[in-house]
């Protein structure tokens, strides 16, 4: 849970029920997504320019990510088994395929741009431009798509 006043997260287990409260780590959490198989849960947080990464099993902060301005919105994007754009049909060995990188995208609500970032190594791979507004995200194989509400635009970006 993001505790937007505190600027703390509240992480419960819940199996015991226990609480654990983590402090710095940044300011305004907003969203939130997880990556089950790292165990890990990549928190936006707004007033900070930043994504802070817990792991969840052991309930401690591992790291932050340098966004652009106030990141808010952040997806998973599915990992891309063929960079070939013309591939009709790839085939992923599911759990296992190593080589498949985990891309976080991360809606900078004020920077007017996304980042980009591997959920396993916490490196920014990229920060695209968009449109004004931007709200939403879908990927296929090879795209990225962007709503901008504000400015009535869709931003196509090559992944």
């Amino acid at each position: 849970v993001g505790n937007t006043a505190s600027h703390t997260l509240s992480l419960f287990d819940t199996q015991s029920e226990a609480v654990t409260t983590l402090s710095d780590v940044g300011q305004s959490p907003t969203d939130i997504v997880l990556v089950p198989e790292l165990g890990r849960a990549y928190i936006t947080m707004a007033g900070s320019n930043q994504v802070t990464v817990v792991d969840y099993i052991n309930a401690q902060k591992i790291g932050t990510v340098t966004t652009q301005q106030r990141p808010v919105h952040i997806y998973v994007a599915p990992p891309k088994t063929d960079t070939t754009p013309s591939a009709d049909l790839t085939v992923q060995h599911e759990g296992h395929d190593h080589d498949a990188v985990t891309e976080i995208w991360v809606g900078n609500d004020s920077g007017e741009s996304v980042t980009v970032f591997n959920a396993q190594t916490l490196e920014v791979i990229a920060h695209h431009k968009t449109g004004k507004g931007h709200h939403k995200m879908a990927f296929s194989q090879n795209k990225a798509y962007i709503s901008n509400i504000t400015d009535n635009t869709v931003t196509v970006v090559p992944r």
